[in-house]
């Protein structure tokens, strides 16, 4: 989710508080997103990690993932055999 410098993880809050050991703050806000994945499309919450705080037990740091230098020439190639020329978007 998100791109650049400033993406930031964020997780649904079962996600949060189970796999990753955090509590997401009292009264915070949720970004809604469309779920289509199921038979009707629904909303669901999910919380950025300034909206969370550390649990008891070892909590967790989520890996951000970078895409280096190195790896962009093949994505593009393999985007563009995949899909077709784009529209330049």
């Amino acid at each position: 989710m998100g791109s650049g410098p400033t993406q930031r993880p964020v997780r649904q809050q079962k996600i949060w508080n189970t796999r990753m050991g955090r509590w997401v703050n009292q009264h915070a806000r949720g970004i809604a997103l469309l779920d289509d994945s199921g038979q009707k499309t629904r909303l669901k919450y999910v919380f950025d990690i300034s909206d969370t705080h550390p649990g008891r037990y070892r909590p967790k740091r989520p890996y951000i993932w970078q895409l280096k230098d190195f790896q962009q020439e093949l994505i593009a190639e393999t985007l563009l055999q995949s899909f077709g020329e784009g529209n330049g978007v």
